[in-house]
């Protein structure tokens, strides 16, 4: 009795055995068939709860926590996916938060923006592994020279640090944006990275953007409202000027261009316009449509047919009959469910926006008084060192008592970029700035790519809104400026990426479902080859 018990334990611990065995097995498989990065994206979130955890258990302070926290996210982020932290900085640089989220954290005297720390790590990893020729390297470095031109002037003129650290801090996210710009275009990968986040950034803005106008929720920006003359009228609708502004303001002028010629479709790119232009909306801002206005003569100009023309031509009446059927139904609207939001809407826009580019309307304007208000110091402030400038941390007109920021930083703050590059550092540093500018529109000029045509849209855009609202100089829109900078300098030089990634590249840019290449040809085949020139 004793020996068939012993052999039956014997037998069922060989058959526990077995199992074990095979269970090991089939773990060991499972784990072997993930790749190295796989295994090590798995083990990660685990390693950063433990920390965590022992972090918020030990910190004393919730400024620690956050910043060991913080902390302990990024150092085996970057270890385990470096190009991640471009992605992270374009989500937290160009997403709509609510007030209640902080958008920075304060450093000393100074704050630092979510986005900045990703956006170092992101432009020390790429200048480490940059390789590029030097046809693209030169215009990126004459940015640099250009910012340290700059500091060099404005400490020899006896300018206050601090003042030179707030007019070089934006610029010296410019150069680092600029770097990654000429990186992550010779990358699909990071290409198709980017358009998701971007895609879901501009959905999380657009929704919030909308609860924000119809609810009051406080949003991080700017609020206000959208009125010329702001009145306690509570008819007045809500300007909304957030962190997605021009990040929407790109994506829009990019689906435009490629809409005009035919290489996606108004429905395959609703997904990317359709939030854009609720942010862009809802903002109130003059300066869109002088953007649009900009990618729509770029992209009649690339397309070279009648069709583009009449596309943009009933669009145009479309967008006007619309409007027109909106002001005659406003009084049936009235009594409808939010009726009145759409009514109070459009009436502001057409007031502030429309009504606001008549001749009588731009006279009396305040905002463009203050602008003629710049303009008259500016140009007597250039008139006095024109070759090389004051240098950066100059104030160049007399402080206001309106508000802190008239009064402390309005004197070193331009809304006329161009006229402020002058100002600060003179004709030198206005032809090392805009060169590269001027290099790729002479190159759009002569070339069908498509990849060029993506990326210096928005880039002559930001150029040219940037004589009346400076882009280069705003918290996280410089960084985007930056970035269609680096990316035109990238693509206009030849061939922007190997032949053997150009069929890859075509997903990237026709993630939004693409019919047909810009010229007209039904095969994704014929895509590849327009692309390439």
């Amino acid at each position: 009795m004793t020996r068939s018990v012993s052999a039956e334990d014997e037998y069922a611990g060989q058959a526990e055995s077995r199992m074990s065995l095979r269970v090991r097995h089939y773990a060991t498989t499972l784990w072997e068939r993930f790749a190295p990065e796989t295994r090590l994206q798995l083990l990660l979130p685990a390693a950063i709860v433990l920390c965590a955890t022992i972090v918020l258990l030990n910190a004393k302070s919730p400024t620690a926590a956050v910043s060991l926290l913080v902390l302990l996210f990024i150092v085996p982020l970057v270890v385990a996916k470096p190009s991640w932290m471009i992605i992270l900085a374009v989500a937290l640089g160009g997403t709509t938060l609510p007030a209640l989220v902080p958008d920075r954290i304060p450093v000393g005297n100074f704050s630092l923006y979510l986005f900045e720390p990703f956006l170092i790590i992101a432009a020390v990893h790429g200048l480490l592994t940059w390789r590029t020729s030097w046809r693209v390297a030169l215009p990126i470095f004459g940015l640099a020279v250009f910012a340290a031109l700059g500091c060099i002037v404005g400490f020899v003129s006896g300018n206050t640090i601090d003042k030179i650290i707030y007019d070089v801090r934006p610029l010296v996210w410019v150069v680092a944006a600029a770097v990654l710009g000429t990186v992550v275009i010779r990358s699909p990968k990071v290409i198709r990275a980017l358009l998701a986040t971007i895609r879901w950034s501009l959905a999380l803005s657009a929704l919030l953007t909308l609860i924000s106008a119809t609810t009051g929720l406080a949003l991080n920006g700017r609020t206000e409202q959208a009125s010329l003359t702001p009145t306690i009228d509570e008819g007045n609708a809500t300007r909304l000027l957030t962190s997605s502004y021009y990040l929407a303001l790109a994506v829009l002028c990019v689906t435009v261009v490629l809409i005009l010629i035919q290489c996606v479709t108004i429905r395959s790119s609703a997904m990317f316009w359709i939030p854009s232009l609720i942010i862009v909306t809802l903002s109130f801002s003059r300066n869109a449509l002088l953007a649009l206005a900009v990618a729509v003569l770029v992209g009649l100009l690339s397309s070279r047919r009648i069709k583009p023309f009449l596309v943009a031509f009933v669009s145009l009446v479309g967008v006007v009959s619309l409007a027109f059927l909106l002001s005659v139904a406003a009084p049936v609207l009235a009594d409808l469910p939010g009726g009145t939001f759409v009514n109070n809407q459009v009436a502001s826009y057409t007031e502030r926006v429309v009504g606001g580019l008549r001749p009588d309307a731009l006279a009396s304007d305040s905002s463009i008084q203050f602008r003629e208000f710049e303009a008259r110091y500016l140009s007597l402030a250039f008139s006095e060192r024109p070759a090389i400038g004051h240098g950066f941390g100059y104030a160049y007109k007399p402080s206001l008592t309106a508000n802190a920021f008239q009064e402390d930083y309005a004197p070193y703050y331009s809304h006329n970029f161009p006229f402020w590059v002058l100002v600060k550092s003179g004709i030198v540093g206005a032809l090392l700035f805009f060169l590269p500018v001027v290099m790729v529109t002479l190159r759009l000029l002569r070339t069908s790519s498509v990849i060029l045509l993506a990326a210096a849209t928005p880039l002559i855009s930001y150029v040219v809104i940037s004589f009346v609202a400076p882009v280069p100089l705003g918290t996280t829109s410089c960084m985007l400026f930056g970035l269609a900078l680096g990316a035109s300098v990238a693509a206009a030089q030849g061939k922007p990426i190997d032949d053997s990634l150009a069929d890859s590249v075509v997903e990237p840019l026709t993630v939004l479902e693409v019919e047909s290449d810009c010229r007209g040809a039904a095969s994704m085949e014929t895509v590849a080859p327009a692309i390439r020139k």
